[in-house]
């Protein structure tokens, strides 16, 4: 059997949540499927592609076992002139994926809806739909034009990764439910690193006070501004408390922004490496996820992983990726949040009791499951496409 997996996701500058996903996707696909019986076909495009560093980077970043079969598609097509083809048919899927049974979509992408190759669609969220009132003008034209009903409707199959999100495709698209599955990826697995990172050297945070970390896109969209005003709220009890901000500020950020800068306890990074964000989790007294919308959520999932206690809002599909795992609060009132997080500064055997709930709630999402749901996805669309 041959799969193709489109992997532009991973020619992301900075890492997001499609990008952990789709590496993730790869890398364990390749680790348990028998090479003897599968091969891959790894699809990338772009005009940086013409540049052997570019090339270099991205096979780099993907940890693959020697034994697998693979071929690599690095198509030098400018991404403007192959999103303008897409809406003609061209290239079809086998002129840029070549000879294979299936193609794994990652998420949604300006592909043609051509039916020389059955296609798995995998779906992550509809906050585009759901919360479009916080969308850019630009967001909101780009997912208009990747015309999602009808990449949904022309899949073989239409993989979610939540039930969340399932229940949204039903609902917004009118799928019918023989036609989705449920997959849940595994927690993102970051790089082995040599030495850590001194964080009070490279950023100006202290180990030795109480540290919040939040993970993600600084906007509105994310809760953030409720985080920030628990955080002052907190200051008056915990002047030496610190807010490590991890994600680069998004759309209608500029207040967030504004009160930022205003607060030497709040520190903002826009991008962290393997090795930083280790280090930062290490010394994390716990990790706040106030976002009002996600098809899954990796960042509180990767903080349990590495044992910090996480407070969440029970929106979306974090109940169902969280359960009991996490201190639930109202993440819209920011007393409430406060609360919540100065309860784990505070009480010794609560941050203890979440810290270990958070370890075994991990354990639930296996990329060696994963894996094997997917390539059984990719037996059913050719058993049903053949």
């Amino acid at each position: 059997m041959k799969i193709g997996i489109d992997c532009r996701a991973l020619q992301e500058a900075y890492p997001s949540g499609v990008s952990q996903y789709t590496k993730g996707l790869v890398e364990s696909v390749l680790q348990y499927a028998d090479p003897e019986n599968y091969e891959f076909v790894l699809f990338f495009s772009g005009q940086s592609l013409r540049a052997p560093a570019e090339r270099k980077r991205i096979v780099d970043q993907l940890h693959i076992p020697e034994t697998a079969h693979i071929t690599w598609k690095f198509r030098s097509i400018p991404n403007k002139l192959l999103t303008a083809a897409s809406f003609f048919g061209f290239p079809s899927l086998r002129q840029l994926f070549g000879d294979v049974d299936v193609v794994i979509q990652p998420n949604l992408q300006f592909t043609p809806l051509s039916d020389d190759i059955p296609v798995i669609q995998v779906v992550h969220d509809f906050s585009f739909v759901r919360m479009s009132e916080e969308q850019s003008v630009k967001s909101v034209v780009r997912h208009w034009l990747l015309r999602p009903r009808a990449q949904l409707h022309h899949a073989a199959e239409v993989v979610a990764v939540s039930l969340a999100t399932f229940a949204d495709a039903q609902v917004i698209y009118t799928l019918p439910a023989d036609q989705i599955s449920v997959t849940y990826p595994g927690v993102p697995l970051r790089s082995d690193v040599d030495a850590p990172v001194d964080i009070q050297a490279t950023y100006g945070i202290d180990p030795r006070q109480p540290t919040i970390v939040a993970v993600g896109t600084i906007e509105p969209r994310k809760n953030t501004t409720a985080l920030i005003d628990a955080f002052t709220q907190l200051q008056q009890s915990h002047p030496t408390a610190q807010l490590v901000l991890i994600g680069k500020f998004g759309y209608r950020a500029d207040e967030i922004a504004e009160r930022v800068q205003g607060n030497t306890q709040i520190h903002v990074l826009d991008y962290a490496s393997d090795a930083a964000l280790q280090q930062l989790y290490a010394n994390a007294t716990v990790c706040v996820y106030p976002s009002l919308f996600e098809g899954f959520g990796f960042p509180p999932l990767e903080a349990q992983m590495h044992g910090v206690p996480v407070i969440a809002g029970f929106h979306s599909s974090l109940q169902e990726t969280l359960h009991d795992s996490v201190l639930w609060c109202d993440v819209l009132d920011s007393k409430s949040l406060s609360r919540a997080i100065r309860g784990i500064i505070e009480d010794r055997e609560l941050r203890e009791r979440y810290q270990l709930l958070g370890k075994k709630n991990t354990e639930r999402f296996s990329w060696e499951h994963f894996a094997q749901r997917t390539l059984e996805s990719c037996e059913r669309v050719i058993r049903l496409n053949g």
